[in-house]
């Protein structure tokens, strides 16, 4: 009778070793799983800092181009505005020595 007590008492060790065994199996086979998830969402979360970042910085590109063009403009347009003030300057000038010639001229008394 004790044979068998001692038999039965290790079939029931057994039991719930292998249960644990199994959980435990179970338990390695989810951390693996939830591993992978992780590395596969680092790598999504890397890759989408990666093309924010590319994005940022073309646009950076993209507005120091524009503010380049805008300031040639500006110049181009400065430059053509002093060159119109310095031709209305300059026939403003010929008109005054035109008048101030004509003038004395027919200011002056006709000859007796």
């Amino acid at each position: 009778a004790v044979v068998s007590t001692q038999s039965t008492g290790e079939a029931q060790l057994t039991a719930p070793s292998t249960k644990a065994s199994t959980q435990l199996e179970v338990l390695r086979m989810e951390k693996e799983e939830l591993e992978r998830k992780a590395a596969s969402l680092e790598k999504a979360k890397q890759h989408y800092k990666d093309s924010w970042t590319k994005a940022l910085k073309e646009l950076i590109n993209v507005r120091e181009k524009a503010q380049q063009e805008a300031k040639r403009r500006l110049l181009q347009e400065q430059t053509l505005m002093e060159h119109a003030r310095l031709r209305y300057l300059g026939l403003e000038d010929n008109k005054v020595s035109k008048d101030t010639s004509i003038a004395p001229v027919a200011a002056a008394p006709p000859p007796v």
